[in-house]
């Protein structure tokens, strides 16, 4: 019963939500200058970032959990499915035979 009064004092704006504020070409912009540094792991962030952010990804299509039972080539983006051209970049997904998407 208490779970159940939580939820709805939830869901009627009981209890106010913090969220955090979506990422803006301002933010992008910042980013670049401060981690342009041209160490390999400045250089990793910043693609991550810039793909997920023009890709429209979700963080987990960007990157791997260290917890080895989390871990699933279903969830992952294969590097092998990158066709980059030039002016853009995208993922080629196959679609086979029995395979659910």
């Amino acid at each position: 019963m208490v779970r159940s009064l939580a939820g709805m004092k939830k869901l009627k704006g009981g209890i106010p939500t913090c969220r955090w504020w979506a990422l803006n070409e301002e933010d992008l912009i910042h980013l670049v200058k401060i981690f342009s540094t041209g160490l390999y792991d400045d250089c990793l962030f910043l693609a991550i970032i810039l793909t997920g952010f023009y890709g429209l990804m979700r963080v987990g299509e960007l990157t791997q959990s260290d917890v080895k039972a989390k871990q699933s080539l279903l969830k992952s983006t294969l590097r092998h499915s990158l066709k980059i051209s030039d002016h853009n970049f995208s993922f080629i997904y196959l679609i086979t035979k029995g395979s659910i998407l």
